[in-house]
């Protein structure tokens, strides 16, 4: 079982994508997120519209609300949003954007405020982007047949993506620490001390598998 639930966030860290991208940067995946959490509730989703200020689009942005045009594509000094949320004006609070966040944001703005295609009329449309439905959580399930070499139908993906990663497995561990990981796992505590002696001491076949159980 330990073994079937680390392969299983073997398989979510590796296709995890990196959080930021080294080039580039549009809005619907490296600044509409950071405004969703922080502004969206404000600024978009709630039924009254503060300022009258709608950052669910770039182009609603542009066009601004009662103090004007939000941002200025090309320049984060002269465009409002900046401002705010390089003063900690804004999101208002006690929780700020990091500085990450805002560097990503004021680096968006420099770069031209670019989305990733154009966006819809309608703003309700916006509700989810592409980026958002295209996510492994919200595919349907399908049947797969698992690649060979493996007596376990897990450990024969995580294998099949290992070797496509130019990764191997790392060695066994020994006794006293495969009961630590397991019974961390499966209860959140570590092993009593006879337990571990018991387990170490134990070399029948299915002595992992009675301690799993």
């Amino acid at each position: 079982m330990t073994r079937l639930l680390a392969s299983s966030c073997l398989i979510l860290l590796i296709a995890m994508p990196a959080s930021g991208r080294a080039g580039e940067l549009v809005f619907e995946t490296d600044i509409r997120p950071i405004l969703k959490a922080a502004c969206f509730h404000c600024h978009g989703e709630a039924g009254e519209i503060e300022g009258a200020l709608d950052v669910r689009l770039v182009r609603l942005m542009v066009d601004g609300g009662k103090s004007g045009p939000a941002i200025v594509p090309g320049s984060a000094e002269q465009s409002l949003l900046w401002e705010k949320i390089a003063s900690d004006e804004m999101p208002k609070g006690e929780k700020k954007l990091t500085a990450e966040e805002k560097s990503h944001i004021r680096t968006w703005i420099a770069q031209g405020a670019k989305t990733a295609r154009p966006e819809p009329e309608d703003v309700n449309e916006a509700r989810f982007t592409k980026e958002e439905l295209d996510h492994w959580a919200f595919q349907p399930l399908g049947k797969f047949s698992p690649p060979s070499g493996e007596s376990n139908p897990v450990d024969a993906f995580v294998a099949a993506r290992l070797k496509a990663e130019g990764l191997g497995h790392s060695e066994a561990a020994d006794r006293r620490t495969l009961i630590r990981r397991v019974t961390f796992d499966l209860t959140g505590l570590p092993p009593q001390p006879e337990d571990v002696e018991a387990f170490v001491n134990d070399l029948s076949a299915d002595a992992y598998e009675r301690l799993v159980d």
